[in-house]
């Protein structure tokens, strides 16, 4: 059932409550992130069935809050905030794009940032930024001040993830990244938390691969399709090459027939311009070379048990146009 629409009113004019920008300006005045969001959520509850509030009204709603949860202090800070308007300006080749403290603090997140953190940092540098009265920063500029406010605060481990993730932003080509291992290694795990890193919407499995081949092929054609990794050699019928084992050589038959889906998945993300993941058993790396890919950055990993770490190993699986080339800081 959809929420209904509360209203802030204000003079003649009426805007859409938002519990986000309530939360923000919550934060800006001290609120630790987790108290902000729980009284602007609460505040939407209340407001569910009323419909409308004025601008004054709410604000003293909230006042009263804080005066309960954390003091008359926090509640007369809110009060007293001087909203200042951001005038600064972004340059990003020919086009001058608003600051944001929400994008960047969104950006920051992806690299494995908790929120509040992510937050502080961002209004720190519009802070400093306002206070040197610097109106305007190249996007290299910026990136280079958020480096040197993540360091500080978060650590330099998080700084150079941020660059790992910034570099991936601005790649000409679409990213590839390859996840191949055994069942239960947790490859769908790892491609899942990077694609959540890397805000890549496009993740695909080699054994989804071959379940629509095997709809476009009968058993009776194509048999390998139709068994599992483990029992395709009972019904793999050509002669063992050199006397190897039977298991190994039906698997590698059965991951040519997978490998002509999972090409062409690689050929339309590459048409398309998309990034993509995929990831399973059938990923092997001499079906993915990347010579044979020139329009798309491939990277290959192999999946182990161990998937913990996964944001801090994130980087070496970047192809060398995507890791982070250290900034300048002078």
């Amino acid at each position: 059932m959809p929420e209904r629409r509360i209203d802030v009113v204000y003079g003649a004019d009426r805007f859409p409550y938002s519990r986000g920008i309530l939360t923000r300006s919550l934060v800006d005045v001290g609120v630790p992130l987790e108290v902000a969001y729980h009284i602007a959520n609460d505040i939407q509850d209340e407001l569910a069935q009323q419909g409308e509030i004025t601008r004054d009204a709410l604000r003293n709603r909230v006042a009263d809050r804080l005066n309960r949860e954390l003091g008359e202090e926090a509640a007369q800070t809110y009060l007293n905030r001087r909203q200042v308007p951001s005038t600064i300006s972004v340059i990003s080749g020919r086009e001058h794009v608003p600051f944001s403290k929400g994008i960047l603090s969104r950006s920051i997140r992806a690299t494995g940032v908790q929120a509040d953190k992510a937050y502080q940092v961002s209004r720190q540098i519009e802070e400093s930024l306002l206070r040197t009265h610097s109106h305007e920063l190249t996007s290299p500029e910026l990136r280079r001040l958020a480096y040197r406010e993540i360091a500080r605060i978060c650590g330099r481990d998080a700084a150079e993830r941020y660059l790992v993730w910034r570099s991936f932003t601005l790649l000409e080509k679409p990213l590839v990244i390859a996840i191949g291992g055994t069942a239960a290694a947790g490859k769908s795990t790892l491609a899942v938390e990077l694609a959540h890193r890397l805000g890549i919407t496009n993740v695909v499995g080699s054994d989804s691969i071959r379940e629509i081949m095997r709809t476009m092929f009968s058993d009776d054609l194509l048999p390998l399709l139709h068994r599992s990794s483990y029992s395709a050699h009972e019904s793999f019928t050509a002669p063992h090459r050199g006397g190897g084992d039977p298991v190994i050589e039906a698997f590698h038959e059965q991951v040519l027939r997978v490998s002509v889906g999972i090409r062409g998945m690689l050929r339309r993300a590459a048409a398309e311009n998309e990034h993509m993941i995929i990831h399973g058993v059938h990923v092997l790396p001499e079906i993915l070379q990347p010579e044979n890919f020139p329009n798309l950055n491939v990277s290959r990993t192999t999946s182990s048990r161990a998937v913990a770490g996964t944001a801090s190993r994130s980087s070496t699986m970047l192809p060398p146009t995507c890791r982070p080339l250290r900034p300048s800081v002078t």
